[in-house]
């Protein structure tokens, strides 16, 4: 049985999150290190600077740390900002760090505000590896309805009968429809850009997917991990970002 309890079923009365403005900006931009690759250059040209949604809003993130067994349990964070964090995908990729590898069972929970039961609830058939790893929503069509949150967590599960003890680090994720001036902007060839663009624009997971996709195709590309770091930073996963400063290792 899942420990998960979403923070409806525990505040049922809680108000839909207000409707937010986003506003378009221009790329940040950094001087690139001498000798680096063409897209390096870009990337470089292009830090993500993430500017949140929404103000003074409800904590929305749960961090998952050691808590006396320090030998067996890891740093364990959802990579999601503090508040409601935004999306324009129906089937987006979720992404978590865990700081080194364990053997206890690792479950993942999607569930909806509008709903008792979870929208998705599936124990990893493989175990992770330390760093920084995904779930793709795709791989389960699970599909996002629009301006519905969804809290999401990933939990270490040292004993399944005392599901009190599990490690548990969770998030909300919201699908908004994208602006047409972001669309706009993001189809005017900028490549790595992609990811600042929305960052700037206050879609946090677009941003952190986009800079992770580039890195799966470039794992070497320490311009690219520097960037991720920089984004992790901005909304405390410190843990995380230096594992990325340190070249993924």
């Amino acid at each position: 049985m899942s420990r998960h309890v979403s923070r409806w079923s525990a505040n049922p009365g809680a108000a839909l999150v207000a409707a937010i403005a986003l506003t378009l900006a221009a790329p940040s931009t950094a001087v690139p290190a001498a000798g680096a690759e063409p897209h390096a250059q870009q990337l470089a040209q292009a830090v993500p600077i993430y500017q949140p949604p929404m103000r003074g809003a409800p904590q929305g993130r749960v961090g998952g740390a050691t808590r006396g067994a320090a030998e067996e349990l890891p740093q364990l964070d959802v990579l999601a900002p503090d508040h409601v964090g935004l999306t324009t995908a129906e089937q987006p990729t979720l992404y978590w760090f865990i700081s080194k590898p364990v053997k206890q069972k690792v479950q993942i929970t999607l569930a909806s505000e509008k709903s008792v039961k979870p929208v998705l609830e599936v124990d990893l058939e493989q175990p992770p590896v330390a760093g920084i790893n995904a779930i793709r929503l795709a791989d389960y069509n699970i599909r996002l309805e629009p301006n519905v949150e969804y809290e999401w967590s990933v939990a270490v599960v040292p004993d399944q009968a005392q599901r009190s003890n599990d490690l548990l680090a969770s998030g909300i994720v919201k699908r908004v429809p994208a602006p047409p001036a972001l669309t706009q902007k993001l189809g005017s060839g900028q490549g790595e850009q992609t990811a600042a663009i929305y960052a700037e624009n206050g879609i946090w997971y677009d941003a952190i997917e986009a800079l992770s996709r580039a890195i799966e195709r470039q794992p070497g590309n320490a311009a690219l991990r520097q960037s991720r770091a920089a984004l992790l930073d901005q909304v405390g996963l410190k843990a995380a970002a230096a594992f990325e400063k340190r070249g993924g290792g």
